[in-house]
């Protein structure tokens, strides 16, 4: 079956305790969850970044309601491209506390697929490798106890 990812970042239009943040994924765990999209947002207090893949239609869903919040601003779509394989089919919608620099960094990495690496089933582009990294953990125990801590997955 061929999915769709999509990526984008985005600035809070005030800041979010976690009370918030857990209403927020509420919403939409059970919201992506009736589209068949899954995916991790990161939240490091000044800015979102979210990569959601799913069925094309289900994913445009998602992003038509997500673009329409008034919860954030400054909008940035960094990679919407079909994909063969899901990489968080897992998680309805996992949240992970990440460091600024770690954002910081994905929202500047290249997002297009440079070289197919399918037998060892790795992320495709220096983003997506980055993100899964952080999210299996390895990145957050090299940042350290306090950094990238999971909130809710």
């Amino acid at each position: 079956m061929n999915w769709l990812a999509l990526a984008y970042s985005s600035v809070p239009t005030r800041p979010m305790s976690a009370t918030d943040l857990g209403n927020l994924l509420l919403q939409a765990r059970m919201f992506n969850a009736s589209q068949g999209v899954s995916g991790v947002l990161l939240y490091d207090s000044e800015r979102f970044l979210q990569y959601l893949e799913g069925p094309p239609d289900g994913v445009q869903r998602v992003w038509d309601r997500v673009s329409a919040s008034p919860r954030h601003r400054e909008l940035h779509v960094l990679w919407r491209e079909p994909i063969d394989t899901r990489l968080f089919a897992d998680w309805q919608m996992g949240c992970l506390e990440a460091p600024a620099s770690l954002l910081q960094r994905l929202a500047n990495e290249q997002w297009r697929i440079a070289q197919a690496v399918a037998e060892r089933r790795q992320p495709l582009s220096p983003a997506l490798a980055l993100l899964r990294q952080f999210a299996s953990g390895d990145q957050r125990e090299a940042l350290g106890k306090n950094s990238g801590s999971p909130l809710i997955l």
